[in-house]
């Protein structure tokens, strides 16, 4: 088992992030990885310096980071500090346990340095007790137990489960749907499920608009396609796709669970099951073995037009 990753995120990564990032570090176990980022970066506020050393701390060498520069955006927990950071917080890598502690104010513009001071020593004593309660109390080994229990269950089951947010981004990608497709969940997540599988995972029929846009009609779907494998080889799934909602009823991404039915569809082709192939009847296990040679045959030429088109889009820029 891995260290534990505790993410701290405001909405810039300048103050009261970077404080709560060195106040865990100070009471967190050496198995315990602490990080904090903003959805955006700014440097570090020399007020907030100023409050950290006055009880021996110093956050004036640390780097500041905006979320999509982290190298590693997996984490078990992720802990929101203000309202703004808790609305923007993506659906991030795994599906973290996440806790929005949303600090009072923490988005209001403050009237001069002097406000400034006396609110970042509130946030700091405010922060020292949570962040006391939250390893004493052991929030956090539970929130990460829970994350992990949950994952054990979903990769040990059959299916292949996938997710991605609306900008297409997979945050979850079970074993089996790494067995089934054969990508590794490290060269999946966090990457736009287009730019991973070749017509996308959903046989080039994604629900999703190019903005990322689902219809909010749009709830549950069904349907058995052929996907293609890293190796390139072919697969026949059945899945089913659902829309994800939030507690408001706003689309937040797509979930669709898949099995592969490769061997049963090709057994009951030859049992004669399935007979038809483009209006052509068809029982006999020659004439079978025909339509699986024609069909790969297409495939094969379907990617080399496309190989060819992609060759000459890159010569024609």
């Amino acid at each position: 088992m891995g260290a534990t990753r505790l993410l701290f995120l405001c909405s810039k990564n300048a103050c009261l992030s970077q404080m709560a990032e060195a106040l865990a570090e100070r009471r967190a176990d050496p198995d315990v990885e602490v990080v904090s980022a903003g959805i955006e970066a700014a440097p570090i506020d020399p007020i907030a310096v100023r409050v950290m050393q006055e009880i021996g701390i110093d956050i004036s060498k640390r780097r500041t980071k905006a979320l999509h520069e982290l190298s590693n955006p997996d984490f078990d927990v992720i802990i929101t500090l203000t309202e703004l950071a808790a609305k923007n917080c993506p659906v991030l890598p795994g599906n973290p346990e996440r806790v929005d502690w949303r600090l009072p104010d923490a988005d209001v513009p403050p009237r001069g340095d002097e406000d400034m001071y006396a609110r970042f020593i509130t946030y700091r004593n405010l922060m020292t007790r949570l962040i006391d309660d939250f390893f004493d109390r052991g929030y956090l080994s539970a929130l990460a137990g829970a994350k992990r229990n949950a994952l054990l269950i979903l990769n040990n089951i059959s299916e292949g489960i996938v997710a991605h947010d609306l900008r297409r981004r997979i945050f979850y990608f079970n074993e089996a749907a790494a067995h089934i497709t054969g990508y590794p969940r490290a060269d999946v997540l966090y990457k736009d499920c287009h730019d991973v599988f070749p017509d996308g995972l959903c046989g080039g029929k994604c629900i999703a608009d190019a903005d990322g846009c689902v219809s909010p009609h749009f709830d549950f779907e069904q349907r058995e396609m052929d996907i293609t494998t890293r190796s390139g080889e072919l697969r026949r799934v059945r899945m089913q796709i659902k829309a994800m909602v939030d507690t408001m009823g706003e689309h937040v991404g797509v979930l669709a669970s898949f099995r592969d039915v490769t061997r049963e569809f090709r057994l009951a082709r030859r049992v004669g099951e399935l007979h038809t192939f483009s209006g052509i009847i068809g029982r006999d296990s020659k004439m079978l073995e025909i339509f699986d040679l024609i069909r790969d045959l297409a495939n094969i030429w379907t990617a080399a037009l496309r190989a060819k088109l992609a060759i000459s889009a890159v010569f024609t820029r």
